[in-house]
């Protein structure tokens, strides 16, 4: 008997080869959604958290001496000036001898502070600094005059107050020690 050729298929033939593997079982869709929907509450928490910190009522209780002075100055009728700053910063350490000048010179005048916002953020915060370091004249009221970012130097600064109407008396001379005298040797 003449045997048939085999039927011929109209599906087109795979080169691909057959695998012995069961198919991937079909992924479970909820399982998904719910990851996702507990990474984005995850998120929004920390977002909230991180946005509410910066929004605290009133700042914890601070240790800082200067802060202290800055905040017993609101009390006196003088006006203040307040470097917002850290003694580990390069560009801060340039008002250093500022400060001290004004200190020396326009003590009796000028109410002058040093507030270190890496120690203490939260005051940073309650200035608003964003960039340090930051200088602020206040009037004796309380009312912020001016604001400078940078280094400022102390002529700038007397400037600025008699701008405001805060005239600083010249500062005293102060008498240089006498040099010694060279002997001659005849």
């Amino acid at each position: 008997m003449n045997e048939l050729p085999p039927p011929v298929s109209t599906q087109p033939v795979s080169t691909q080869p057959v695998s012995t593997q069961p198919a991937p079982a079909p992924k479970d869709e909820s399982k998904s959604v719910r990851r996702w929907a507990l990474w984005l509450v995850v998120a929004a928490l920390a977002i909230g958290a991180f946005v509410l910190r910066g929004r605290a009522a009133d700042p914890p209780p601070v240790a800082n001496a200067e802060v202290t002075h800055a905040a017993q100055a609101l009390a006196q009728p003088l006006p203040r000036f307040i470097d917002l700053g850290s003694d580990r910063c390069r560009s801060c350490q340039a008002m250093i001898p500022v400060i001290a000048q004004l200190r020396r010179d326009y003590g009796e005048h000028l109410d002058v502070s040093f507030v270190d916002v890496w120690d203490d953020p939260a005051e940073g915060r309650r200035y608003g600094v964003r960039t340090i370091p930051t200088q602020i004249l206040f009037a004796p009221d309380g009312s912020e005059l001016e604001r400078h970012v940078g280094y400022w130097p102390v002529a700038d600064v007397i400037e600025r107050l008699a701008a405001y109407g805060y005239d600083m008396p010249a500062p005293q001379a102060r008498p240089q020690p006498a040099r010694p005298q060279a002997e001659s040797v005849e």
